[in-house]
């Protein structure tokens, strides 16, 4: 997992900063990534859109004016037109550098690929580029847990210490349960902070973690508020190692990957090379440099936020393409690596707090316009991603990107807002 500042990403799509429900932050200033918590919408009539020769449709995305109507809905051929005119714009301006996949009823009608997967080698992105996913890579955790659910070996309504009979912490070892760490509702806290920074060569898998964070006490009560917990995710990771027997990512391989036919998803940290895998790149006063520990220190000092692991893991860093998320998605909606009634407790399933309110699965919502969806956001510098699978309407989007939000949300929320 990596971690950049807090914001909110529209539409209810979760994305795994260190922040809560999710939507596209907007692009502020040239000089860096200014997360910020107010919306970002794309107000650009499809007319614009479609003339990337005139001077207004070279200009940054807009908020709408108050009260401004929704954008039209577009059947794929124009669906397809509209979201290529728009991306080129962008592409044009260098505000977007990724890939951009979008299916109907699981077959792609639109991938494609802009920008430089390495500047230094003028090395083109393309379908095939590995970026990293961010918090995105929560979503193989979650089906990981609910597998072992299926399969009778774990308890969504079981306490962490049912598993981890070795958890320091008795609060949250007796109190918060699977479907607390699920829904963020664990009481948890982060990973992200000093203490990550002093260990994080030492932090090499799930145990690594708990180790160095079991013993802290919970930041509000089990049960009692809703925060957005990387740590949470963590934990998952160590019972789905405890309850199955393999390592997080040997389980993923084997469970989700394999069976889905993802080829080109995985944990490798940084300091393996593959070819195939993009520069992260992120904005430091105006000028973008390749993620290292040291461009991550400038960051910080910008922004007081902005970390990477050693390597992916349960909270999210892996690394896919948008070919294998989409496969991904069709392999979770067609009962390949969850059964259907499990996949009704994923989108369906829900938590009830110490105050009788309801917090449900961090995999998806419901959009103000009703259309429900499964998917997650990621973000951090050097990297943007999104899947959304709509439920109503057999749409699957994947954008990708190797620099940090928000430009690949900005292209996504363009492409999700004009699907019928």
């Amino acid at each position: 997992a990596w971690s950049g500042r807090r914001l909110k990403v529209r539409n209810g799509s979760n994305l795994g900063l260190r922040g809560q429900e999710a939507s596209s932050p907007k692009r502020e200033a040239p000089h860096g990534w200014a997360l910020v918590k107010s919306l970002a919408l794309f107000a650009v009539a499809l007319g614009v859109a479609a003339c990337p020769g005139s001077a207004d449709a070279q200009a940054p995305p807009s908020p709408p004016a108050a009260g401004a109507p929704a954008p039209p809905k577009l059947e794929p051929d124009r669906l397809v037109a509209a979201a290529r005119a728009r991306i080129e714009i962008e592409a044009k301006a260098d505000r977007f550098s990724g890939a951009v996949l979008i299916a109907k009823d699981g077959k792609p009608i639109l991938v494609e690929a802009y920008g430089l997967a390495d500047r230094d080698h003028h090395k083109p992105n393309t379908p095939q580029t590995q970026f990293r996913i961010g918090s995105a890579g929560k979503l193989f955790t979650t089906v990981a847990i609910l597998q072992l659910a299926q399969a009778g070996k774990l308890d969504l309504e079981a306490p962490v210490g049912r598993y981890l009979t070795d958890y320091a912490n008795p609060q949250i070892a007796t109190k918060a349960t699977v479907g607390n760490l699920l829904s963020h509702t664990g009481g948890t806290g982060d990973i992200f902070g000093p203490e990550f920074l002093a260990h994080r060569n030492d932090l090499r898998n799930p145990k690594d973690y708990i180790d160095l964070f079991g013993s802290r006490p919970p930041v509000f009560e089990p049960g009692a508020s809703r925060d957005y917990s990387n740590y949470g995710f963590m934990i998952l990771g160590r019972i789905v190692e405890v309850v199955s027997g393999l390592p997080y990512d040997r389980y993923v391989q084997a469970n989700i990957f394999a069976p889905a036919g993802m080829t080109a998803s995985g944990y490798q940290p940084e300091t393996v090379n593959l070819k195939s895998r993009a520069t992260a790149y992120t904005d430091i006063h105006g000028q973008l440099k390749p993620v290292t520990q040291e461009s991550l220190a400038e960051y910080r000092a910008i922004h007081g936020d902005g970390y990477m692991e050693f390597r992916g893991g349960p909270a999210g860093g892996s690394y896919s393409t948008v070919e294998d998320l989409l496969k991904f998605a069709n392999a979770l909606t067609t009962g390949k690596i969850l059964s259907p009634e499990y996949l009704q407790v994923l989108t369906a399933g829900r938590v009830t707090l110490l105050d009788g309110s309801l917090a449900g699965y961090d995999y998806g919502g419901r959009l103000p316009d009703g259309r429900r969806f499964i998917g997650h956001a990621g973000g951090a510098p050097g990297q943007c991603a999104n899947l959304r699978h709509y439920l109503n309407n057999g749409y699957t989007i994947v954008v990708l990107e190797n620099r940090e939000p928000p430009g690949c949300f900005e292209v996504f929320d363009f492409i999700g807002d004009r699907t019928p």
